[in-house]
Order: C-alpha cells, then sequence, then structure tokens
C-alpha cells in the first residue's frame, strides 16, 4: 500500500545488533541479521507506560472486530526498534524474518484503533532507501509495486501471523499490512508485517486519500507525501508510523 518524536527505545530482540545510523539521521536502529524462517516466542519485557494512551489487550487470542473497546488497564510504550532488513526484505525463497508462536502476540489499541504488537511488529525498513535516493525510490511511481512481493509469498505468511495474533475468521477482514508502509521505505520482513484488522476508510485520517481498504491507508499516503512533497524527514516519519500510527498523522503534514 501507500506506504516517528521524542526519545526512542530500544530493546533487545536476543541477537546481536549494531547500533547504525537510520537513512542519514542521527536516529539509532539497530541492525538484525536476517534469520531464515522460524516459529520463535516474542520477547516479554515490557516498556515503559504512555500515559494511558495505548493499551495493551490481555485477552486470550480470538477473533478481533472493530467494534472491540479497550477495558484493559495496563499500559506500555511500543519500541521504535526498527530491522534492517537485507534489501527489500525477501527474496524468491520467501520472506526473511520470523514468525512468534500462535498466541504469543496481542494487539494494542489506542483509544479504539488497532495497533500490532510492537515485540511482534518492532517494524522493519530498507536500507536501500535513504533520503538522499528520494527521487529515485519511493518519491517516483510505481516504487511499491516494484518491491512489494508476489502474493503466493505473503498469504502463507498473512495466516501464520493471524495465528501468531490469535485472531480467526476470514481473512478477508485483515490486511497483511506493512506497519512502515513501503512507499516509506518499509521493508517485508516479517518484523514488519502483521494482519491489520480493517477499520475506518483512507479519508479517516486523510481527506485526500480514497485508495485502500482502511484509515491506516490514508495514514501512509499521507506520509509519502510529507517526505516526498513537503520535506518531511523521512526517519521520524518511519519512526512515527512504526510507534504509533493513528498518532502519525498528526505529526506529518498533510
Amino acid at each position: 500500500m501507500h506506504l516517528g518524536k521524542g526519545i526512542l527505545v530500544l530493546f533487545s530482540l536476543a541477537v546481536p545488533v549494531l547500533i547504525l545510523s537510520a537513512c542519514g539521521s542521527n536516529v539509532g536502529t539497530p541492525v538484525v541479521t536476517a534469520k531464515a524462517r522460524s516459529h520463535q516466542p516474542p520477547e516479554t519485557t515490557t516498556t515503559p507506560s504512555l500515559a494511558n494512551q495505548v493499551t495493551s489487550s490481555s485477552a486470550p487470542g480470538s477473533s478481533v472486530t472493530v467494534s472491540i473497546t479497550t477495558t484493559t488497564t495496563s499500559s506500555v510504550q511500543p519500541s521504535y526498534n526498527l530491522v534492517i532488513a537485507n534489501e527489500n526484505g525477501w527474496t524468491s525463497a520467501g520472506l526473511e524474518g520470523q514468525v512468534p508462536l500462535p498466541g504469543t502476540c496481542h494487539y494494542q489499541y489506542y483509544e479504539s484503533w488497532v495497533l500490532p504488537d510492537p515485540r511482534c511488529t518492532p517494524g522493519s525498513i530498507t536500507p536501500l532507501v535513504t533520503s538522499a535516493n528520494l527521487e529515485t525510490t519511493i518519491c517516483q511511481y510505481g516504487y511499491s509495486a516494484s518491491v512489494r512481493p508476489p502474493l503466493y509469498l505473503t498469504e502463507p505468511e498473512k495466516f501464520a501471523l493471524m495465528q501468531a495474533y490469535g485472531v480467526s475468521g476470514s481473512a478477508s477482514n485483515y490486511e497483511f499490512d506493512h506497519l512502515v508502509p513501503l512507499e516509506l521505505g518499509g521493508s517485508s520482513n516479517l518484523a514488519n508485517m502483521w494482519p491489520e484488522p480493517n477499520q475506518g476508510s483512507p479519508s479517516t485520517f486523510n481527506s485526500y486519500s480514497h485508495y485502500g481498504n482502511n484509515a491506516k491507508d490514508g495514514v501512509e499516503s499521507q506520509s509519502n507525501y510529507a517526505v516526498c512533497d513537503r520535506g518531511y524527514s523521512l526517519a521520524l516519519a518511519q519512526s512515527e508510523i512504526a510507534t504509533n500510527w493513528v498518532l502519525a498523522h498528526q505529526e506529518m503534514p498533510n
């Protein structure tokens, strides 16, 4: 699809990391060596609270509907801990990364809007998109289509991640979403993929957008416009949308 500020919180991914500068900015991001797909439980380390803004679901894995309301009292702050993919995060052999064990991922919520579990889906970006080559990458028409993996590779992973998030029902109720969208330099590493329940419409937060299946699609279009047409920082936009895609639309130009 058309395809964040503050102190960034890094947490351990249980693999060696090397801190580099993301996209030419001073935002530190860990480089994680890509591994063959395997099932692995996410880390259970919690992060500081965010003043009751984002709440963690404590319900066991079950179908999630767009009318769900948040009643959980615990709060967590999603971590900006982007994985640097190998190129675009996939090859003809499949998507790189790991699938968490079934039922070990839990949706987070900002108000009634669904966010991914930051332990399972921290986000991932490609090193091939930088602030120096925007015009020939994400700001060029057709870029997203040129780096999107084929359906035969993504469809099995969608069902596997639905199981990881403990959701069932029709797969058509969920978009196999890139948390950091392709048009913002996101990769197709499994650390960037999650089964996003379709909520709202593309124009919910971005009145100019009418393409897509849900409200996040409009924010993705807005993020590409902000970076390509308004000079917004690529690294900052990636950070904001990975941390809380709902709040990201308030920060970026529309």
